[in-house]
């Protein structure tokens, strides 16, 4: 927790620090730390490519708040999940439609793989790889001030990623496998939320809230929880070309409701749609870098590195350990530049 608190007196210490420049997207702070998703607008006539790294790592299991053993869990269940890495490569595009009304396509290509262990102490793999679903973004700009802007997250999730993965479980069998290795919800989802951004001379900071709802129950006869994201951060931009952020994020899911009829509720934790629920709470520390000169002008590059300080699990889970993330932005077409803000 004493992370958590020295994140909250640097973010303060950025609220506190004088108003003394107008808000312009053409700094490295400009843009929200890596991990922020459809964070901000677009001039017009600027068309931009996005692409985003994400490599996370779970390890040693959690029921509540508290650490369970892989014995532990193989007195309930018949297998326990040991470890999981997961990457993806999110491809975007984005567009300014028309004032202060931004369009993102953004789709995800998924890999992951599950270490399992069975009572008898054999040892397996689960792997999945291929696209996510794809999402679809609105970005209205609603409030813009001199030193701030506002605009609405407006999305929805298509159901291209696959939920019918299936895998070869302990001693050979071949099963559907479990919720955390499927590439999609198989549902239509929304995607409603707001970011606010604001700059002094040297400091930035910003909030988003996000909701992912699920409208419907998928072929397979499940829905995944519905998922709630609020993220607040600060930025110091130390040089003309680069910014140092750090973020707080706050993130709840449910369980599952219904059951995949082809998944094994009763021998693995990971199938069980009473064990998917959870909270966590993660500190992230970023870098951002914007170009500059003739040749780099408005290109961006990000980083940024996550460990949690806080998680309560439906479990027994899988615990978050880290996750590094990568971005980078190429700009081509329309003006170098957003026009002049009026007051807020």
């Amino acid at each position: 927790m004493r992370a958590v608190r020295l994140a909250l007196v640097l973010l303060a210490a950025a609220m506190a620090a004088p108003l003394r420049a107008q808000w312009s997207p053409e700094r490295p702070d400009g843009r929200a730390p890596s991990g922020v998703n459809a964070d901000h607008t677009l001039p017009a006539g600027l068309w931009v490519f996005t692409y985003d790294y994400r490599t996370s790592s779970f390890g040693g299991t959690r029921d509540g708040t508290d650490n369970v053993s892989e014995s532990e869990v193989l007195q309930t269940y018949s297998v326990a999940p040991t470890r999981m890495r997961a990457q993806t490569h999110l491809f975007g595009l984005e567009r300014e439609l028309f004032d202060d009304w931004t369009f993102r396509a953004e789709l995800p290509y998924e890999l992951r793989s599950m270490d399992n262990r069975a009572a008898g102490n054999e040892q397996f793999e689960y792997r999945s790889e291929g696209f996510g679903d794809a999402r679809l973004w609105m970005l209205p700009v609603i409030a813009r001030g001199q030193h701030s802007i506002v605009h609405l997250n407006a999305g929805v999730s298509l159901p291209t990623g696959e939920i019918d993965e299936n895998g070869t479980s302990a001693g050979g069998v071949m099963e559907r496998l479990p919720f955390a290795m499927q590439l999609g919800s198989g549902t239509v989802d929304l995607l409603p939320g707001i970011t606010w951004q604001m700059q002094s001379e040297m400091w930035s900071f910003g909030a988003q809230g996000l909701a992912t709802l699920r409208l419907d129950e998928n072929n397979n006869d499940y829905t995944l929880g519905n998922r709630y994201e609020a993220t607040g951060w600060g930025a110091y931009r130390f040089a003309s070309s680069t910014s140092a952020s750090l973020r707080l994020d706050l993130q709840y899911w449910g369980d599952v409701s219904g059951v995949d009829p082809m998944m094994r509720p009763n021998v693995e934790p990971t199938a069980d749609p009473d064990a998917q629920g959870g909270t966590r709470c993660d500190l992230y520390f970023g870098l951002n870098w914007l170009g500059i000169g003739d040749f780099l002008s408005g290109q961006r590059i990000g980083a940024e590195v996550g460990v949690p300080v806080y998680q309560d699990l439906n479990g027994p889970q899988l615990q978050f350990d880290w996750t590094v993330l990568l971005s980078v932005e190429l700009r081509f077409g329309g003006p170098p530049s957003s026009s002049t803000p009026t007051v807020m």
